[in-house]
């Protein structure tokens, strides 16, 4: 059964605000449209404006570095989408020069569906505009679950197709490719809820069901490494616990231990037998390495961090 978004938060400012910026929020949002929403900050002043965008992040970019970071303005708007903040996020995307534009909302008029769709056919590659509704629904005992939902957002693979470059074609096609693989995949759907879109970047993130832990698959020079990824001091001291039993799901690899120092440590295991180039076109292999070695270490890590299966 549905349930009242403005009763779960009365006052979107000091309440949904701050729940979306967390790093729960940001995670159920990130999943509903494919990017991985980092370093927020909420209510930035825009530059000649006395506006402020509710919450200004990044998302992650092509490559892993932070420096390859993509700036994001997300706009909320517990009501039906009016004309009024449509106007505000093209102005913080123009004001942030953002490449990521998302307006989240409770519930959309046709009109500004429209206007979403054609911005995001009239704009370039590396720009696109999301209209994500939230749903909240009463799971009894006092329970509620909130859903995103993308109503309406880029066609990356078209944009990419058309004016991408062949490294990001690339990518395009190598992710979308294991994305079809892996959802259609029935061992795979036991031990992961789903699977993005292939987005034209050299890694991809595999969501397990908790915001303490994901796995991200990398191609770095060739090379096919998958990373373990903690966004915490706890969570990395949990993760140790198996380490052991981690480096044994990945055989022909090389190991690298995470480093404490940074504020999301890793586990890395870097393929040392297959090798990616332009020049392949079966990337059956690759696939099955990835599931073979997501089947062996995924259970673990779940159980690690207390995950139903």
């Amino acid at each position: 059964m549905k349930y009242g978004v403005s009763k779960v938060w009365s006052n979107e400012a000091q309440h949904f605000t701050p729940w979306l910026a967390s790093e729960d929020g940001l995670a159920r949002l990130g999943d509903a449209i494919g990017l991985e929403l980092v370093r927020p900050t909420k209510e930035s002043k825009v530059a000649s404006s006395e506006r402020r965008c509710d919450i200004e992040a990044e998302a992650k970019g092509e490559n892993e570095d932070s420096d390859s970071n993509e700036v994001v303005v997300i706009e909320n708007q517990l009501e039906k989408t009016d004309f009024s903040h449509l106007g505000r996020i093209v102005l913080y995307a123009a004001q942030r020069d953002a490449k990521h534009v998302i307006w989240v909302v409770k519930d959309v008029t046709p009109d500004h569906r429209t206007s979403i769709a054609w911005l995001n056919k009239n704009t370039t590659t590396d720009v696109g505009f999301y209209l994500v509704k939230i749903t909240v629904f009463d799971r009894g005992e006092k329970r509620i679950s909130v859903m995103f939902s993308l109503v309406e957002g880029p066609d990356a693979e078209a944009k990419v197709r058309a004016s991408g470059t062949p490294q990001q074609k690339f990518y395009m096609n190598f992710w979308k490719g294991f994305s079809d693989f892996a959802s259609s995949d029935s061992e795979l759907s036991k031990v992961i809820p789903s699977f993005q879109s292939g987005f034209p970047q050299n890694w991809y993130s595999v969501r397990i069901g908790t915001t303490k832990c994901d796995f991200t698959l990398c191609i770095a020079r060739g090379r096919l490494r998958i990373e373990i990824v903690v966004h915490d001091q706890e969570s990395l001291n949990k993760l140790r616990t198996g380490e052991e039993k981690l480096k044994n799901c990945f055989p022909d690899t090389e190991y690298r231990e995470p480093d404490s120092t940074l504020k999301n440590p890793k586990m890395q295991f870097a393929n040392k037998k297959l090798h990616l180039t332009d020049k392949t076109k079966d990337y059956t292999e690759f696939y099955q390495w990835f599931k073979s070695s997501l089947l062996n270490a995924v259970p673990i890590v779940k159980k690690i961090f207390g995950v139903s299966f």
